[in-house]
């Protein structure tokens, strides 16, 4: 008899158990269907109202309650409509010391003071981070390769002293076009109008620049099928990649990107570029990284985390049907949440560009954090995997796409390893598809 697993359900899915058998049912389906003759007016109405409303459910509480506040225009609107009505406690993060000149900690205290709420900021060290690490992996349960979920840890830590429910701004950028990813069709117009030979023509050219020649990365995504450039904004290693750290065998099973994502290419209608790779980001990168790391850090201290942006009616009411150019243009993201926003979040934030979150991981990758990281990629070994991969990502001084975001991913794999696998002597079927490879 072999270990039992566990399974994880399906987004919008539930089990079905009757007279022994097993059925799984999908209860809800996300699909944009964009609204050509929706107008800016309309689309900002219907925003304040579904954004209000949600916010007005997601705040009802028996205990006290509190929300994440950082730079940008997601967690201040959450904020700024809570604050209509009630005091709100908010919590910050940044980094100590010679990362200080990052930190978001500055623009959100000054958004606080603007909104008039009960601030508290967490400053973390690289020391403390480090320290941290294994346990916050342990924490994850899953190898989430994301540098800023530790900090949420930290965060939620905090947050915790002060209040049980927390409000976030998580989803925002998926349903209303917040990715800078997400005007890259716009400026890749250019390439559907040239002749066939021309196109054919730069994409050899392209290719036999050296890697990291600007504008080689542009002429090559120009010349990609969508379906093929873009596998969300999780995908670290090419395919190609993938063949020389893993077994031979064992690749020859690994469920390849392209097969994640495809289903959501083959959609029964027809979207937008655009509005193509929010799908794809909604079905993969929200619910595996944005919304895992979230709720996983903020309940390994008890807190409960509560996302307004990702109400269905406000999904349905207010995002679903947002046309291209009021999710995002040449020059700006979220156009239609932006514009819902005027009056309601101080002015200075309403056009602020995303920042993400800073995490200062390529300096600490380079100094603080290397001898730590070296030491897991020569003590932990799995079996199918050669480590030796990512100590040449360490050694190498020539360009490598992503370079630091691979390394930490190896790190965050071997540490879960470490702790899920090789501590506990289970078998670790490698055919089984995880976010990391």
């Amino acid at each position: 008899m072999g270990q039992p697993r566990v399974y994880q359900l399906p987004s919008a899915h539930y089990l079905h158990l009757h007279n022994g058998k097993m059925h799984l049912q999908r209860y809800w389906t996300l699909e944009f269907h964009p609204d050509r003759t929706l107008d800016l007016p309309q689309a900002t109405q219907r925003i304040r109202d579904a954004m209000t409303d949600s916010v007005n459910r997601h705040k009802q509480s028996d205990v006290r309650w509190g929300a994440y506040l950082s730079s940008g225009i997601d967690s201040t609107l959450v904020v700024a409509l809570l604050r209509q009505s009630h005091e709100v406690d908010t919590f910050s993060i940044g980094f100590s010391g010679k990362h200080r000149e990052i930190n978001e900690l500055n623009l959100a205290r000054d958004t606080a003071k603007a909104l008039g709420t009960r601030h508290h900021e967490v400053e973390l060290s690289q020391e403390d981070y480090q320290e941290k690490l294994p346990e916050i992996i342990r924490a994850q349960e899953n190898p989430i390769a994301d540098p800023s979920a530790p900090a949420l840890y930290f965060l939620a830590r905090e947050a915790k002293k002060f209040v049980t429910v927390i409000l976030s701004g998580e989803g925002s950028d998926e349903l209303f076009g917040g990715y800078p990813i997400y005007q890259e069709p716009l400026a890749l117009e250019l390439f559907r109008k040239l002749p066939r030979p021309l196109r054919e023509s730069l994409w050899w050219t392209a290719k036999k620049l050296p890697p990291g020649t600007k504008g080689r990365g542009y002429i090559q995504r120009g010349m990609t099928p969508l379906n093929r450039r873009f596998v969300g904004n999780a995908r670290m290693f090419s395919e190609e990649e993938k063949k020389e750290f893993l077994q031979k065998d064992v690749y020859a099973q690994v469920q390849s990107s392209f097969r994640v994502t495809d289903p959501y290419y083959s959609l029964p209608y027809e979207l937008d570029d655009s509005a193509i790779m929010q799908t794809v980001d909604c079905h993969t990168w929200l619910p595996g990284d944005i919304l895992m790391k979230a709720d996983k850090m903020s309940m390994a201290h008890s807190l409960e985390l509560r996302v307004p942006f990702l109400d269905v009616e406000l999904f349905e009411r207010a995002a679903q049907s947002l046309p291209l150019h009021l999710r995002v243009n040449r020059s700006t993201t979220k156009v239609a949440l932006r514009k819902a926003a005027e009056g309601i979040v101080p002015e200075q934030v309403v056009n602020r560009p995303k920042l993400g979150f800073p995490i200062p991981i390529v300096d600490w990758i380079a100094k603080d954090m290397q001898p730590f990281i070296r030491d897991i990629f020569s003590t932990v070994h799995p079996e199918f995997l050669d480590t030796g991969y990512f100590q040449g990502l360490l050694d190498t001084s020539q360009y490598v796409f992503n370079r630091d975001r691979k390394i930490w991913t190896g790190l965050v794999f071997l540490l879960w390893y470490q702790q899920f696998i090789a501590a506990s002597n289970t078998q670790f079927d490698a055919r089984r598809p995880i976010s990391l490879l």
